[in-house]
């Protein structure tokens, strides 16, 4: 529906905003000759590329919510699975072996 249309694209806005928002304050207070505090910069340098994650998170959030719905008892991680799964992608294709398993297939070979 429109509305959940509207609040995804919402909460992409906000995103956006909440990754900027330090860099911006910085940006402003440096522009008015003042000299922010350190805090700031790291704050700012640990939230910018968190935005990927950020836009990550809203997208998933309908899927990992319908998938809820129709499989209510499975754990985060099968739900995750499953999402992968209507992705095209099998377990097999990112579940990797540890390396014992990895020698035992070597020496099978």
């Amino acid at each position: 529906s429109s509305r959940k249309i509207r609040n995804q694209a919402l909460l992409y806005v906000g995103c956006m905003y909440l990754s900027w928002l330090f860099g911006s304050i910085l940006r402003m207070m440096q522009y008015a000759g003042q000299k922010p505090p350190p805090f700031l910069n790291i704050v700012f340098v640990f939230f910018l590329p968190l935005q990927g994650f950020f836009n990550l998170v809203v997208y998933m959030y309908p899927r990992r919510k319908t998938i809820s719905q129709h499989l209510p008892t499975f754990n985060c991680g099968e739900k995750c699975s499953k999402i992968l799964e209507r992705w095209g992608l099998r377990r097999a294709d990112y579940d990797f072996a540890s390396a014992e398993e990895l020698e035992r297939a070597e020496i099978d070979e």
